[in-house]
C-alpha cells in the first residue's frame, strides 16, 4: 500500500514547484527568441553630464576696457588690473557688472608685488552690495606682511564674535598668480584665498541682486583675470 503524502510534505512540493515555475518564465523572457530587442542587448545607462558653470561676465582690458571706471591708483596695463599700492586709504574699484543670479561664483587671478607700510593697514578683496550701496559680505585678505603669515576673513553683513571666520595664508611678495574664489549660495558665501579655503558664513539678507566692489590698501597688485559664473 502506498503511504499518502502528509500535508507539511505537499505544501513544500508546492512551493518548490511554484519557485521552479518562476524561474522558467524568468529564463524563457531572457532568452533571445522572447527578447522584444531582436536578440539585442539592451543598452547600458549613461551617466547624467554635469552641466559647465554659465559664464556671466568675463573681464577683457584689452578690447572692452572702457566698461570700466577706474578711481586713483588703478590702472590698466598689458591687459591686466593694475594697483601701484601707495594709498594708505581704502580704494574702491567697481565691478562693471550687477549679479542678479542667487548662487555665483566669481573667480580672480591675482598676484600680489609689494605690501607698504604697516600690516595692519594692508588689506585687498571683494564686498558684496545691494543696489542700493548697504554691505551684503566681505573676503578680504588682510594685515598682509611679507614675512609673517597673513590673515584672511570671510563675514556677513553684520558681522559679530560668532559670524567672522578668519584663517591663515603665506604671502610672498612677487609670487605667482594665485587663484581667489568667492562663492554665494543663498544665503551661504565663502572665500578661498591665494587657493586655501577660508570659510563659509551664513547671511541674514538675500546676496542677490548685488553690486561686486574689489577693495585695496597699501597693497600693490595686478589682477590678470575676473570671471563671474553661475551654476
Amino acid at each position: 500500500m502506498v503511504a499518502m503524502p502528509t500535508s507539511r510534505h505537499s505544501g513544500l512540493r508546492n512551493v518548490l514547484a511554484l519557485v521552479a515555475l518562476a524561474v522558467t518564465v524568468a529564463l524563457a523572457g531572457c532568452s533571445p527568441a522572447a527578447a522584444s530587442t531582436g536578440g539585442k542587448s539592451a543598452p547600458t545607462p549613461q551617466p547624467t553630464a554635469t552641466s559647465a558653470p554659465r559664464t556671466l561676465y568675463q573681464a577683457d582690458w584689452t578690447n572692452r576696457a572702457s566698461e570700466w571706471t577706474l578711481p586713483p591708483h588703478w590702472s590698466i596695463v598689458n591687459g591686466a588690473l593694475q594697483n601701484d599700492g601707495q594709498s594708505s586709504e581704502v580704494i574702491a574699484l567697481q565691478i562693471p557688472y550687477q549679479v542678479t543670479a542667487q548662487n555665483y561664483s566669481v573667480n580672480m587671478q591675482i598676484r600680489a608685488l609689494a605690501a607698504n607700510g604697516p600690516g595692519v593697514n594692508n588689506m585687498y578683496g571683494l564686498i558684496g552690495q545691494t543696489p542700493a550701496g548697504e554691505l551684503l559680505y566681505t573676503g578680504e585678505a588682510t594685515e598682509v606682511q611679507p614675512s609673517l603669515h597673513s590673515y584672511a576673513l570671510i563675514y556677513p553683513a553684520q558681522p559679530d564674535t560668532s559670524s567672522v571666520t578668519f584663517g591663515t595664508y603665506d604671502f610672498t611678495p612677487g609670487r605667482s598668480t594665485r587663484p581667489y574664489l568667492w562663492q554665494v549660495e543663498n544665503p551661504y558665501v565663502s572665500f578661498t584665498a591665494g587657493g586655501g579655503f577660508i570659510g563659509e558664513v551664513k547671511s541674514k539678507a538675500p546676496l542677490a541682486p548685488a553690486h561686486l566692489v574689489f577693495l585695496d590698501q597699501n597693497v600693490q597688485l595686478v589682477i590678470e583675470s575676473l570671471t563671474i559664473t553661475t551654476p
